[in-house]
């Protein structure tokens, strides 16, 4: 590699140079290389965060999404409650209608009754009159 004879050092022979050119150029690829290396590697760290990321969002909209479900869940579970509340007032105003039916059907013959009392009011104040009128007339006619 270096030549002999000239005394001074360092000079290189012509294959030499080609070789450490090489060496150089080797070196310079090698160094490229670990460099495309490291800049892959930062790549697939950016992906991968990246993924993360993307994944941590997917767990959050689902998440949100199970609160949606369970928000819509509660409203629909309140608007059951507030059906059968409803529902409840409906079949107690109902059960009241029939009551006050019921009620009407019963005080319908009253009428008659409180005529039919009138009418038997009267022929007791009339019996009892006729009676006293009889027992007090000089036409008394006694059977023994």
């Amino acid at each position: 590699m270096i030549e002999a004879g000239h005394g001074r050092k360092g000079n290189f022979s012509p294959k030499g140079k080609q070789l450490l050119i090489i060496f150089f150029l080797l070196l310079l690829l090698l160094l490229l290389l670990l460099l495309l290396l490291l800049l892959l590697l930062l790549l697939l760290l950016l992906l991968l965060l990246l993924l993360l990321l993307l994944l941590l969002l997917l767990l959050l909209l689902l998440l949100l999404l199970l609160l949606l479900l369970l928000l819509l869940l509660l409203l629909l579970l309140l608007l059951l409650l507030l059906l059968l509340l409803l529902l409840l007032l409906l079949l107690l105003l109902l059960l009241l209608l029939l009551l006050l039916l019921l009620l009407l059907l019963l005080l319908l013959p009253l009428p008659l009754l409180l005529l039919q009392l009138l009418l038997l009011l009267i022929i007791i104040i009339n019996s009892y009159y006729h009676n006293y009128n009889y027992n007090n007339s000089n036409n008394k006619k006694y059977y023994y």
